[in-house]
């Protein structure tokens, strides 16, 4: 059970209530899709929805986190170069759509990066500070 623990604790780029925020700032036009099928009488729509929020708030941040580590090696390598406007422009186009691609697909994103944390938590090779 340690392990599962250690999963949400080995994070080394990454914080959890920034993680949980970003996890659920799409959420919220979810949250607002329930709140329109509960005024319906649609409970079941208002359940899936609601707890669809919960489950993304719950896997982004060791998706946002497996992510992090797997493009590690990519920010150490072009970490001191000065880019022009118009690229730097593009660059932060692409970060909105690496935000939103794992966002949607954070489920199965957070699954492996559960597991991939949780193992390395388990065999002593953890970042926790403590």
């Amino acid at each position: 059970m340690r392990f599962v623990l250690g999963a949400w604790i080995n994070r080394r780029y990454t914080r959890l209530p920034s993680s949980i925020v970003l996890g659920l700032l799409p959420g919220i036009f979810f949250i607002y899709l329930a709140t329109r099928a509960a005024a319906g009488g649609d409970w079941f729509a208002f359940a899936g929805a609601i707890s669809f929020v919960v489950v993304q708030a719950l896997a982004y941040p060791l998706a946002r986190e497996g992510y992090f580590r797997a493009t590690q090696p990519m920010r150490e390598g072009v970490g001191g170069w000065i880019l022009p406007a118009p690229i730097a422009l593009f660059v932060l186009l692409l970060k909105f759509n690496v935000y939103v691609y794992l966002w949607v697909l954070s489920i199965p994103i957070g699954i492996a990066g559960f597991c991939y944390l949780a193992l390395t938590e388990s065999a002593g090779n953890g970042w926790r500070l403590v």
